[in-house]
C-alpha cells in the first residue's frame, strides 16, 4: 500500500497494534451507540411518556402500548450496551494500571477483550437486540403507533412547545433513528470476526470465536429482515447526523427542556427525507460527546 513517512497502512501494523486499534474504535462506537439510546430513552420516550399520562398522572394502557410498540425492549438493549461498555473499560484500566507500574509501553501488549464479549455471549444476553430488531423494523406497526401518538392534540401541543421542530424529529426521523442499534449488533459481530483472525493470544481467540458462532444466529435472522452489514448503515440511523448541535436534557422545576440548533435540525431532517446527503467523517465520532442528558 501506499504510505509517507507521517502514516502507516494498516496492512503494515503488527497484529498487536491492530487489535489495540480496533479496541478503541469499538469503544469510540459502543460509547457513541450508548449516547443514541440514551437520548432515545431519556428524551424521546420520556416525552411520550410525560405527555401521554391522565390528570392523576398514570398513563393509560392504550398509551402505553403505543409507546412500546415504538421503543421495543430499548431499555434492555442500553443496559446490555452499558454492561458490555463498563466491563471492557474496567478491563482496559486495569491492564493500563499494570503497564504503568510496569513502565511498560502500551504499544507492546494490547488489552484483550473476548472474555467481556464471552460474559454476556455465554449467556445469550445479545439476544435482547435480536428482539428489539424485530420490534423496530415492524414497520407498519411503529409507523401506526408513532402517528396515534404525536397526533394527539395534547401531545402534539407540548412537544412544540418542548422545542421547534420535535414533532418533525418524531415524525421523520425517529423510525430511522431506532434503527442504529440493528446496525450496532451488526457491528459488533463484525469486531468479535476482526479480532479472532488476529488476535495472538489462544484463550481469547477462544472467547471471540465462541461468542462470534454465539451471535451467528441473530446475525442470520437479521439478514432475513434485510441487514447485512454495519458497512451499509445509512447516516440518519445516528444522533451523529446532528454534528454541532446539542440535545440538553434538564430538570428544572420538573421540566423537562430540549434545545437544538434550528438550522443543523432542518439540514437533519432534509437529509431524512431524500432532500440532502452527507457523509461523517471520523472526527464526527464525538458529536454528542458534550451532551448533556
Amino acid at each position: 500500500c501506499m504510505s509517507d513517512s507521517s502514516t502507516l497502512c494498516a496492512e503494515t501494523l503488527d497484529p498487536t497494534l491492530k487489535y489495540s486499534n480496533k479496541v478503541k474504535e469499538f469503544m469510540l462506537e459502543q460509547s457513541q451507540h450508548l449516547n443514541d439510546l440514551n437520548i432515545l430513552r431519556r428524551i424521546f420516550m420520556y416525552l411520550f411518556q410525560k405527555f401521554s399520562k391522565n390528570q392523576d398522572s398514570s398513563i393509560s394502557s392504550q398509551a402505553n402500548n403505543l409507546i412500546i410498540n415504538i421503543f421495543g425492549n430499548i431499555n434492555d438493549v442500553y443496559e446490555i450496551a452499558l454492561k458490555l461498555y463498563d466491563s471492557i473499560d474496567e478491563n482496559i484500566s486495569s491492564v493500563n494500571n499494570i503497564q504503568t507500574q510496569l513502565q511498560q509501553n502500551e504499544n507492546e501488549s494490547s488489552t484483550l477483550i473476548g472474555q467481556q464479549f464471552w460474559e454476556l455471549a455465554e449467556g445469550n444476553e445479545f439476544d435482547v437486540y435480536l428482539n428489539f430488531a424485530l420490534n423496530v423494523t415492524n414497520y407498519e406497526k411503529v409507523s401506526s403507533s408513532l402517528k396515534s401518538v404525536i397526533t394527539d392534540i395534547y401531545v402534539r401541543k407540548m412537544l412544540r412547545k418542548t422545542s421547534i421542530g420535535l414533532v418533525k424529529i418524531s415524525k421523520y426521523l425517529l423510525p430511522k433513528l431506532l434503527l442504529g442499534s440493528v446496525y450496532h449488533i451488526l457491528y459488533v459481530f463484525e469486531t468479535l470476526d476482526y479480532l479472532s483472525k488476529i488476535t495472538l493470544d489462544d484463550e481469547d481467540k477462544a472467547f471471540l470465536s465462541d461468542s462470534f458462532d454465539t451471535l451467528k444466529p441473530i446475525k442470520s435472522k437479521l439478514k432475513d429482515i434485510g441487514f447485512l452489514s454495519s458497512k451499509k448503515r445509512p447516516i440518519e440511523t445516528s444522533f451523529r447526523i446532528f454534528h454541532s448541535y446539542q440535545f440538553q436534557s434538564q430538570s428544572t422545576n420538573n421540566n423537562n427542556l430540549f434545545t437544538a440548533n434550528s438550522n443543523n435540525l432542518n439540514i437533519a431532517l432534509n437529509s431524512s427525507m431524500g432532500i440532502n446527503s452527507g457523509t461523517i467523517s471520523t472526527n464526527d465520532r464525538s458529536t454528542l460527546g458534550n451532551s448533556t442528558i
